[in-house]
């Protein structure tokens, strides 16, 4: 037998939102002679990445989905809420 054409379908799939957490250590660091003498005990601490906003947990590109969801899409802040938790986040 021999190949005489072919079909092609197509179909739709929608992937929502993945939520995911992004853990960041930071090492301290501390002078060992410091600690045998015990002048001064320094530790020093790794920097943190950058926060787009300070003292909070939100990366930039949950805040854009926050944003957009809100103003582009019209949906009220506590449907957002509910739409979290079904994906596994709970904010309250």
């Amino acid at each position: 037998m021999h190949v005489c054409g072919k079909e092609e379908s197509e179909q739709i799939k929608i992937i929502p939102a993945k939520i995911s957490v992004i853990k960041h250590k930071q090492l301290k660091y501390a002078y060992r002679e410091c600690e045998h003498t015990e002048i001064q005990n320094k530790i020093i601490t790794a920097s943190k990445p950058k926060q787009p906003i300070p003292h909070s947990i939100d990366s930039s590109e949950s805040l854009a989905a926050v944003v957009i969801a809100k103003y582009c899409d019209a949906l009220p802040l506590y449907c957002q809420v509910e739409k979290f938790k079904r994906g596994g986040l709970n904010l309250l």
